[in-house]
């Protein structure tokens, strides 16, 4: 009696029909709530694998960047190279 009314306000089945039309609504419940854990796992994956590609864009944006920098403070000669003297 207590389990039956924590669940609502469901008087317990009289007959074997009311028992197996209370099963279809359970059924019809749990198909319902899997449907949308469905959806929500979808969702979740799209947003999971779009976070990776833009993870992965950003590393080759930052990868980029490093060599640009790298470049950027290789050191530069002022003088005259060694080809530019044997050449006058």
């Amino acid at each position: 009696m207590l389990a039956t009314a924590a669940v609502g306000s469901v008087a317990p089945p009289s007959t074997w029909q009311e028992k197996i039309e209370e099963l279809h609504g359970v059924i019809r419940a749990m198909k319902q709530a899997e449907r949308r854990q469905i959806t929500q796992n979808v969702q979740l994956l799209q947003r999971a694998r779009a976070a990776e590609a833009e993870a992965d864009r950003l590393r080759r944006h930052n990868a980029r960047l490093v060599a640009e920098r790298d470049a950027a403070l290789r050191p530069v000669s002022i003088g005259p190279t060694a080809t530019e003297d044997s050449i006058a």
